[in-house]
């Protein structure tokens, strides 16, 4: 799903090229390796904090908002980072605004002298009610911030339930300041053997998840899912023609269902690799209520459909994007408000390039996917096609990669950060065999994740 370079580009691989090539990588020998083929790693720019305290239970009976303080003279107007007294999480408020005393004298002294003195029309009365300066902060814990379901921000019990033993049997301790994640899978109904690796995999460690398709296959025997369907005569309703208004859709639909339930919302694809927990540590620090996005950023190449600035990147649709509460928000308010000039309103096939565009247009700011050596955290390709420095098989996917992507991304061991996030292109006997690596193999010896 990436944008079609020019001709002094090598065009990126699609998606059945993809495949075949994924094939015939599991089959093939590995390298002989030796010292001296891999550059020099640099440092790790953070090492992740890890915590002997047991988070609260995820658990228990559903709860509602609760109340920090509704004084400005405490935590003031804006969200503030504190820790919540009643979950004992590190949060960043949820603030609201309501009518306190203040408007309401304002209202009462109105009415006596405007209304019955002079003859102002009451109406003109509440308008203390409009106005923010007149009106009490309300900070809000969003760990308890309930959505339509009532259930304190959880779409299940069940869910919670799961989430929890999860961890427990991976032995992760959850840091009590990662945010919530949203996964939301591209996918299609003859992926069977994908959708359910996905499923069984990394899928399982964010917060929640859906699957977007354009039917359902009963043989999966799996029921998280959002249809989309576009058709026209030319176009049937697995074309890719269709992927930029399959992606409104979903995006949509995710705001308004998923919006207020959780601080981050991922979308990926189902030949997508994550490590969901990396990705919590890496935000953590960030404020969901913020207009932010996160992204490896490509070049846009073809100058000549477009109109669009020489400085224009765009994220990679393959490697995943993950906004903010609020980027989200301002995502689509802009899509449902455009007359095509700020973001199109017109079928695509392209639609990580619409992404990128309609991002820019809503002011939503993409956060840095390399670590401070210049790593990638987020690779547009398959790790195993770059990480040894004289890989031949997979050229085509590692040379378009590396001739798109803004920052530069160099072969073997330096290509990649040691937190790393997310890889495309992994088919799904790959993915079982990347999960296992990632979370069943225990190093002996090892005090420190890094590679030496």
């Amino acid at each position: 799903m990436e944008n079609k370079a020019a001709e002094a580009y090598a065009a990126p691989p699609s998606y059945e090229e993809a495949q075949e090539q994924n094939r015939a990588n599991e089959v093939r020998a590995n390298p002989v390796i030796g010292p001296a083929g891999y550059p020099v790693q640099p440092p790790a720019p953070y090492v992740f904090q890890g915590t002997t305290t047991v988070p609260p239970p995820l658990g228990g009976a559903p709860a509602a908002p609760i109340l920090l303080q509704a004084r400005t003279s405490v935590y003031g107007a804006m969200p503030v980072e504190i820790d919540c007294p009643h979950c004992q999480a590190h949060i960043i408020t949820h603030i609201e605004r309501v009518a306190g005393i203040l408007p309401w004298i304002i209202f009462s002294v109105c009415i006596i002298l405007g209304f019955f003195l002079f003859g102002i029309p009451w109406c003109f009365c509440c308008i203390p009610f409009c106005l923010e300066p007149c009106l009490d902060v309300v900070h809000l814990c969003p760990c308890f911030l309930a959505d339509d379901t009532e259930n304190g921000g959880y779409d299940d019990q069940l869910e919670m339930n799961e989430e929890k033993s999860l961890m427990q049997e991976l032995g992760i301790t959850p840091d009590r300041r990662w945010p919530r994640i949203f996964c939301m899978i591209n996918t299609m109904p003859s992926h069977v053997d994908k959708i359910k690796t996905v499923n069984a995999t990394w899928a399982r460690h964010c917060d929640g998840h859906i699957f977007t398709t354009t039917m359902t296959n009963d043989t999966e025997n799996i029921h998280d899912y959002w249809t989309f369907n576009f058709t026209n005569a030319r176009y049937n309703i697995n074309n890719h023609y269709w992927l930029w208004d399959r992606l409104r859709a979903g995006m949509k639909k995710l705001y308004e269902e998923k919006g207020k339930s959780y601080d981050w919302f991922l979308k990926a694809d189902d030949d997508t690799f994550v490590v969901i927990e990396n990705l919590k540590e890496y935000l953590k620090g960030r404020s969901p209520h913020e207009p932010l996005y996160l992204a490896t950023m490509l070049k846009y190449m073809d100058h000549s459909l477009t109109k669009r600035p020489r400085d224009f990147i765009y994220p990679s649709g393959g490697s995943g994007y993950i906004l903010s509460r609020e980027g989200l928000k301002r995502f689509v308010e802009v899509i449902e408000e455009s007359n095509g000039e700020k973001c199109r309103n017109t079928s695509y096939l392209h639609e990580d390039t619409e992404v990128g565009w309609c991002l820019r247009s809503a002011g939503v700011t993409a956060i840095p996917s390399v670590d401070r050596q210049g790593a990638h955290m987020m690779l547009p390709i398959d790790v195993m096609d770059i990480i040894h420095p004289t890989n031949r098989i997979s050229g085509m996917d590692r040379g378009w990669a590396r001739q798109s992507v803004a920052a530069k991304l160099q072969p073997g061991k330096a290509c990649c950060s040691t937190n790393l996030i997310t890889t495309h292109y992994v088919s799904d006997i790959m993915m079982a065999t990347y999960y296992y690596l990632v979370y069943g193999v225990r190093v002996a010896g090892r005090d420190v994740d890094v590679l030496g």
